[in-house]
Parts: structure tokens; C-alpha cells; sequence
């Protein structure tokens, strides 16, 4: 399955079976690609994750006490959003276009009392429904893969970040341009959009309008986050009574692929950081 539009991503994300699956298997905080020390867990490797692509960032205005507007796209279940107006006291909007995955972010708000500070948006992240120059930091965590246009969505992301505020990200990125890596690739495709080379988004973000001021590769922790994923979805499917053989076989093949993929040196997770110029 190949996302076409974002009717596919919600149709794919609001699926019973694979919103079961995110939710026992890999919970429903931080979950993103990890990034893990010993021992290896979800979760905490979900954790460091977000507290690295952040790191650095000053969320408290200069001289202030006023926290800065942050807008996490692609928000998924809210874990990061909610790391962040606990800890820094932030205004966090979250767009997101899964019903279900809306659902759990704002039960969650209400659970830890955040719901003051975290609004959520059922929304396509290329069509960001918000005014120009709004937010000084947009996070974008494993979720542009998923994009149709990523143009489109870099372009929706400059427009609603003020002057010199900060585009983050962490994607899953080819290593590079080659035909043996694309054919690799493509093979291994399973409900996303296009997965592109990390020079395709370092181009897009200076078309744009973008400077780019900081880049990390963290591909080492991708084959042990999938093999984490292998182990988990086996796991939760043996509870998951109402799962079908089919589906279970097919997913436990997916990661399996995405794993091998990893450790063959084919993807890349690259974490980027932008300035918006002006």
C-alpha cells in the first residue's frame, strides 16, 4: 500500500488493527524511532529521541517568562506536545489527521491536565489551517515520509513560522541517490509516501527559503529499533484476538523489511534543523 493522498494516511492510520497495534506495542507517548542505549526499550528510546531533536532549543522567550508558540505536525498520540507544555509550560497546537490517534492526544491532555496549553487540529500538515508568521517552532517527528507533496508541506511550515523561527525534523531518509538504493528502497514500501534522500530535503528547505543550521545522522539505532518493532509486534499480536492471520503476517514482514533495510546501510534517520531566513 503506497499512500496517493491523505485519505489514504488517515484511512491507514485510522484502522482499528494498526491503532491496536501502535498502542500495545510501542504505547502511546513517545512513538518515534528511537534512539537507544542498553538495555532497548520503545519507549525510553522514543523519549531520547525527542529530547534530542529538541535539544538546544530555547523555549522560553529572552528575558521573559512567556513560553514560545510551538506547532508539532504529524503529532501522532501527543507525547511530544506534552513533553513540552509540561515541562516548559508551552502553547503546543498539534495537527494530526487520524480520528483515532486525536482521540487518545486528547483524552491524555485531559488525563495530565495539559488540555489548557494543547490544542488539536485534524488537519492535512500541507494545509496548515493557521495565519502567516504564527509560530516560532514547528516540529515535524517521523511523520513527513507520510507526505504526499513534501514540498508542499516545507512551504505550508515557512509560512507559518515567524521570522528566524525554527523548522525541526526527523525523517527516514534514503542514503543517497543510487539505483541500488531506490530499487532497495522501493521495495520495501508499506503504506507511506515517498522516502527521499537526505540531500532531496537539504535541497527543499533551501528552495524554500531555509538555513540550515544543524544536521545529525542517527542510522545506527535503526536497525535495532526494528528489530524492537519485530519483537513487539509479535508480541502484542499473540493478544490481539482480533487480529487476522493475514494482517499478521503481513506486518511482522514489514518490519522484518525495514529492519534488514537498516542494516544493510540503505535508510538513513536524519534529524534536521532550519532557520526560516527573514
Amino acid at each position: 500500500m503506497v499512500h496517493t493522498t491523505m485519505n489514504d494516511a488517515k484511512s491507514w492510520y485510522d484502522n482499528s488493527e494498526v491503532n491496536e497495534f501502535f498502542l500495545n506495542a510501542c504505547g502511546d507517548e513517545f512513538n518515534h524511532i528511537g534512539i537507544y542505549e542498553d538495555p532497548n526499550n520503545i519507549q525510553t528510546g522514543g523519549l531520547r529521541a525527542t529530547q534530542e531533536l529538541l535539544s538546544g532549543i530555547e523555549f522560553k522567550v529572552p528575558g521573559s517568562s512567556t513560553s514560545k508558540r510551538v506547532l508539532d505536525i504529524g503529532s501522532g498520540y501527543g507525547g511530544t506536545a506534552r513533553y513540552l507544555a509540561d515541562l516548559f509550560g508551552c502553547s503546543v497546537d498539534c495537527v494530526n489527521i487520524s480520528t483515532l490517534q486525536n482521540k487518545v492526544n486528547q483524552r491524555k491532555n485531559d488525563e495530565q491536565k495539559l488540555n489548557h496549553l494543547i490544542q488539536i487540529f485534524e488537519a492535512d500538515f500541507a494545509q496548515l489551517p493557521f495565519a502567516d508568521a504564527t509560530y516560532d517552532v514547528v516540529i515535524a517527528q517521523d511523520c513527513l515520509l507520510d507526505a504526499v507533496s513534501k514540498e508542499r508541506v516545507f512551504r505550508e511550515v515557512h509560512r507559518v513560522l515567524k521570522p528566524q523561527g525554527l523548522f525541526v525534523m526527523s525523517d527516514l531518509t534514503r542514503r543517497d541517490e543510487s539505483e541500488v538504493v531506490r530499487a532497495a528502497i522501493l521495495q520495501r514500501k508499506w503504506g507511506l509516501g515517498e522516502i527521499v534522500s537526505t540531500q532531496s530535503y537539504l535541497s527543499l528547505g533551501y528552495t524554500v527559503g531555509f538555513q540550515l543550521i544543524r544536521y545529525n545522522d542517527f542510522s545506527e539505532n535503526l536497525a535495532i529499533g526494528y528489530a524492537d518493532d519485530v519483537d513487539a509486534w509479535a508480541d502484542a499480536s499473540r493478544q490481539m484476538k482480533t487480529l487476522s492471520q493475514e494482517r499478521r503476517q503481513f506486518e511482522q514482514q514489514v518490519f522484518q523489511s525495514w529492519c534488514d533495510a537498516g542494516k544493510a546501510g540503505y535508510l538513513c534517520l536524519s534529524y534536521f534543523r532550519f532557520k526560516k531566513i527573514g
